[in-house]
């Protein structure tokens, strides 16, 4: 049993705003086929952007970092400061840094309040803990986190559900090789007290991280043991469900709260294509 993390929900206030901002960074088209959700394939997972207004729902940021690899760091910094997105200041200080890690990247915020952070993709692939290595020339959406509240019991249920072990040689960051795009459990809370904040609350991701399986029934099997929590507020069901878009799939809560979706890997919708 193996997964994929294949497809990532970014909550956007403004659409067509998110769309231009999108195609600049990455310089990607945005696929606009399917009203209200829009996407855009990277070399990696592909990215979604989402107007939750469209469906009922209120735009809350991810409370987490998404990391893009892109073949021209110091480009993609240009257009950065063209957008006017904020510098933001980490332990080694702002603008492009090279990480005790073996990464050479920047940190920023896109106009929907997202927290992204942009890696030079010729740099650190052999690095143990720096984003993993793409090797492509187009941008890679190559980490997602995923806020945890008890790291453990998550690390056993995404242990259980991926059929993968985690790297957790890193305290409160563990780390699955979930194919071209990595998942990374964080203690947040944790961490942002080992950052100087002592009052950080615990905030589960809004969206849905989807992850590609070979086997649905099987993990479907492994959800039920485990009492997979049913995502509530969404028209998914309980179970396995045939989409009207063509895909298989399951949805639910992993321990901490963040809805996820685990799909069969031979129905897999990727936009327009």
């Amino acid at each position: 049993m193996s997964a994929d993390l294949f497809r990532v929900i970014l909550p956007v206030e403004h659409l067509e705003r998110a769309d231009g901002f999108w195609e600049r960074m990455l310089g990607l088209p945005i696929d606009k086929a399917v009203p209200a959700r829009h996407y855009v394939r990277t070399g990696g997972a592909i990215l979604v952007l989402v107007d939750p207004s469209e469906h009922g729902g209120v735009h809350r940021p991810l409370p987490e970092w998404l990391y893009f690899r892109v073949p021209d760091l110091d480009a993609t910094w240009v257009a950065a400061q063209a957008l006017g997105c904020p510098d933001l200041e980490t332990d080694e200080g702002t603008g492009i840094r090279d990480r005790v890690w073996g990464d050479r990247s920047f940190y920023t915020r896109d106009p929907d309040d997202n927290r992204l952070c942009f890696i030079d993709d010729v740099c650190s692939q052999d690095a143990p803990h720096a984003a993993r290595y793409a090797g492509r020339d187009v941008a890679n959406l190559c980490k997602v986190i995923l806020p945890a509240s008890h790291i453990e019991k998550s690390d056993s249920f995404f242990t259980e559900m991926l059929g993968l072990e985690p790297d957790t040689s890193v305290p409160n960051r563990h780390f699955f090789p979930t194919g071209s795009c990595e998942l990374a459990l964080v203690d947040s809370v944790e961490h942002a007290r080992a950052h100087g904040s002592q009052d950080e609350p615990f905030r589960p991701s809004p969206e849905v991280v989807y992850f590609a399986v070979p086997d649905l029934d099987a993990a479907w099997e492994r959800a039920s043991r485990l009492a997979l929590p049913p995502l509530q507020g969404h028209d998914v069901g309980v179970g396995v469900q045939q989409r009207v878009w063509g895909e298989r799939s399951f949805y639910g809560l992993d321990p901490s709260g963040n809805p996820i979706c685990f799909v069969d890997d031979q129905t897999l919708y990727t936009g327009s294509s």
